[in-house]
């Protein structure tokens, strides 16, 4: 495929169409992102179409630097070939890698069910971010039906071949490390310690907190400085959570065996799961097998349309968010020491 980063930067930014290089002579789409995918899709319609597949393609939608940004977009680009009955092509097949767990090619569908006049009002006019997970029109419409069934057989395939890996009960995925330097990222943060002790099952025998390496030369490279704030505030957590069940054994579950796979379907796997504010933690818990409890956040504002549906709720509880922290110059110590202290004021009566 010939289209470089810049002249996708340049369609989506811009939002002018230019018509992006075709595969098997003019019958493929390639498309990198939410809106890139919609102007290709509304020009077609306009044109009366003739393409047969959407491809899905970019480095960075394979890897598992945004994890949680590119499954969002890899959803929405097979609705999109789904609601135009067009068949589907993802580029990522990569072991040790999230999308692994899902099809990188989908037949055109037997049937249209959303259609592209729906499509487009929905997911298209309601949206202009290049990130949909943000949008909150039209993923209800979809996410738990095919995606969601795609995502359990993928996760145990996985586990069928990694049966030896120890999965706990419940999971709580912490979003930790490059966050705390962008000061306005008020979507992100951490739930005070008393939500787990209020919604977390009290006869617990095992809980895993699912966080970024500590190792730097194991985890992503942007979150190396934070790595030392990071382990204070997992280990205070740990240490809080086995005070508080006795009975569990609590680990922080980010050695370097760990890796993004293994983390995913720890929470899509687990009997209940806990996501503070992340893209990562998004998809296996309120999809996963158990019981999904995400924590409120305009992070992706359509969850609370589908929860009930999957066996999932959102959690409406304040949280110590990326802007405080910075603008408020926590360290390690002073963030756990906030999160232990909070008190349930939202959550009395």
């Amino acid at each position: 495929i010939v289209m470089s980063a810049w002249s996708v930067r340049a369609v989506t930014e811009g939002r002018n169409y230019n018509p992006p290089a075709l595969e098997d002579g003019g019958k493929t789409a390639v498309a990198s992102d939410h809106v890139l995918i919609c102007i290709h899709m509304n020009h077609r319609a306009e044109q009366g179409g003739k393409w047969d597949t959407v491809h899905l393609y970019q480095d960075w939608i394979c890897s598992d630097d945004s994890t949680g940004n590119a499954l969002g977009v890899y959803f929405y680009a097979r609705e999109a070939a789904r609601a135009y009955g067009l068949g589907f092509k993802g580029d990522c097949n990569t072991d040790h890698t999230v999308q692994q767990l899902l099809p990188q090619a989908l037949p055109p569908p037997d049937n249209i069910t959303v259609g592209a006049t729906d499509f487009s009002r929905y997911l298209c006019d309601e949206c202009d971010s290049g990130t949909p997970h943000t949008c909150r029109g039209g993923f209800q419409r979809f996410i738990a039906g095919a995606p969601r069934a795609d995502l359990d057989a993928g996760v145990a395939a996985w586990r069928a071949e990694h049966a030896d890996v120890e999965l706990d009960e419940a999971a709580i995925h912490v979003r930790c490390g490059d966050i705390l330097r962008i000061r306005h990222h008020a979507e992100y943060g951490f739930a005070p310690y008393y939500a787990y002790t209020k919604y977390l099952d009290p006869d617990l025998k095992s809980i895993g907190i699912i966080t970024a390496s500590f190792n730097c030369a194991h985890g992503r490279r942007k979150d190396c400085p934070f790595a030392g704030t990071c382990r204070h505030v997992a280990e205070d957590l740990r240490d809080f959570l086995r005070e508080q069940f006795p009975d569990a054994k609590v680990t922080i579950r980010n050695d370097d065996a760990e890796d993004a796979v293994t983390s995913f379907a720890r929470l899509f796997l687990a009997r209940q799961s806990f996501c503070n504010p992340s893209t990562f933690c998004l998809y296996p818990t309120l999809l996963g097998r158990g019981h999904g409890m995400l924590v409120a956040s305009r992070l992706y504002p359509w969850v609370e349309d589908v929860a009930a549906e999957v066996d999932s709720e959102v959690l409406q509880v304040p949280i110590l968010n990326m802007k405080m922290i910075v603008h408020g110059r926590m360290d390690g110590p002073a963030i756990a020491n906030y999160l232990r202290n909070a008190q349930p004021r939202d959550l009395l009566g």
